[in-house]
């Protein structure tokens, strides 16, 4: 097509370029130094392979501990100016991780880069390690900033300062911004830390799963903000979790989107958190929640590919729970359980006396027929609850739910919604029937509260008040 570029046009623009005069031999002078271990990491944590035979890139580290991420002195940009002339044809690089880079060094003449660098602290071997940190400056240098980033990073290196130890748990991206304007980019990290102002004081906001390049993603909080004194044991914890949980050479992303938050959530806040007792709204109250919502289990899915190419279906959410989610999905034998809509199907014989009980909820997503359930039973008001989940906070159908649920199959008992539940819902989902809410855990429920009191007078009838405004207006005055 027209936007095409062929080998001519790439051709042409090669011209303005002029390549350096690469060597084309070597001594071999790497393979006499391989031995040297801690040669030996930094060669296979801070260099890359080159197009061009016998070269590699180097990556210079500004993560050293005690040193802010990606800060350097002046001695040592002189020192580095030094190093660019004499290893890389006189060219610096600066890297998206802070960090700098001389992209031409002949293989022979890397051991002695080496013991350069490590003169001045140059030659740390943690790139794309957990204390390889993105760190914006955060409140000791910005105005914008809601609170410090570099003392957060700082007691951070001071936790993993085993070298290796780092290598052996492995590539982990930390990235730290100190507002939502997120210069750190926070949120593509595989573990962010957002700095937060709560009533005048520095908190910060823990996310995970977070990804850039070829499968960006964009992290989950796992919960309520934590003080400056209480990060450097929130990401140890999550790091144990992570090599509790991880199978053999798993990356630390990959564990988490094999087994989902709930763990590290476990860990960090305890079985108290998990609950989230102070998030729950009934009937315009904050209440303590007496049920147990049972989840299901994180199972090894296939990537659903079309023509070649990832599809990204979780943008929906719609994946529908696998038998084998059904079959392991464990729950206990008596108290408050929500149980997943197909989890009971399977299981409807045995737990009947405790549906009579009144011991028994059901759950399912928005993308789940509801006659399935209506089909199996006599009463849908059999149960006490049902809850809906929201997967994603614009999915609408959950109203369409509501309404239905309580006009067209008239279920009359509680009506939860859940998930990726905010405040800007809660008006619209009582006007659609709904009058249990559990609010997302990184939001103030008692916030979300006073979202049911946004409008005085809807004009519009809704379930929750069939008669529109303009028949209530007194017409004789």
């Amino acid at each position: 097509g027209p936007n095409t570029i062929d080998n001519s046009e790439l051709n042409r623009v090669k011209t303005f370029f002029t390549e350096p005069l690469y060597e084309k031999n070597t001594k071999n002078d790497i393979e006499s130094h391989i031995k040297d271990k801690a040669f030996s990491q930094w060669l296979a944590r801070c260099t890359e392979s080159h197009k061009k035979d016998y070269y590699r890139s180097v990556t210079l580290s500004l993560k050293s501990n005690h040193q802010a991420p990606g800060d350097a002195t002046s001695e040592q940009m002189q020192y580095i100016a030094d190093l660019a002339d004499e290893y890389s044809f006189g060219e610096i690089r600066v890297s998206h991780e802070q960090n700098l880079i001389l992209a031409d060094v002949h293989e022979d003449n890397l051991y002695e880069l080496w013991k350069k660098a490590k003169n001045l602290h140059l030659a740390t071997p943690n790139v794309g390690l957990i204390t390889d940190i993105i760190c914006c400056p955060g409140g000791d240098f910005c105005s914008l900033a809601n609170a410090k980033s570099i003392p957060i990073a700082d007691s951070i290196q001071q936790v993993f300062d085993d070298m290796d130890y780092l290598h052996d748990i492995g590539d982990i991206d930390l990235n730290i911004s100190g507002c939502m304007n997120a210069c750190g980019h926070h949120h593509v990290g595989h573990i962010g830390i957002l700095g937060v102002d709560k009533d005048g004081s520095e908190w910060y906001q823990v996310t995970l799963g977070g990804n850039q390049g070829n499968f960006a993603n964009i992290g989950k909080v796992i919960g309520p903000s934590f003080s400056a004194d209480e990060m450097p044991a929130v990401i140890r914890k999550i790091v144990d979790t992570y090599v509790k949980e991880r199978h053999s050479d798993e990356a630390f992303i990959d564990c988490v989107i094999r087994v989902g938050l709930e763990p590290f959530k476990l860990m960090v806040y305890g079985k108290r958190q998990l609950k989230m007792n102070s998030q729950l709204i009934l009937n315009s109250q904050i209440v303590k929640d007496d049920w147990e919502t049972i989840l299901l289990p994180k199972v090894n899915v296939e990537v659903k590919k079309q023509a070649g190419k990832v599809v990204m279906f979780k943008l929906t959410g719609d994946d529908s729970p696998t038998s084998e989610q059904v079959d392991k999905t464990k729950f206990s034998n008596s108290g408050k359980i929500i149980l997943p809509m197909k989890v009971f199907l399977k299981h409807k014989l045995q737990l009947q006396t405790r549906l009579k009980n009144k011991e028994i909820g059901i759950w399912f997503d928005t993308h789940e027929q509801i006659e399935c359930l209506i089909e199996e039973i006599e009463d849908i008001n059999a149960f006490p609850l049902l809850a809906v989940r929201v997967g994603k906070f614009a999915d609408g159908r959950i109203f369409s739910i509501g309404s239905q649920l309580r006009t067209k199959f008239k279920y009359k008992n509680i009506l939860r919604a859940f998930g990726d539940v905010l405040r800007d819902q809660l008006f619209f989902l009582k006007r659609t029937g709904f009058d249990s809410y559990l609010i997302r855990e990184d939001r103030n429920a008692n916030d979300a509260l006073n979202a049911l009191k946004d409008f005085t007078l809807p004009y519009q009838g809704a379930i929750n008040d069939p008669m529109p405004a303009w028949k209530k207006v007194n017409r004789d005055k």
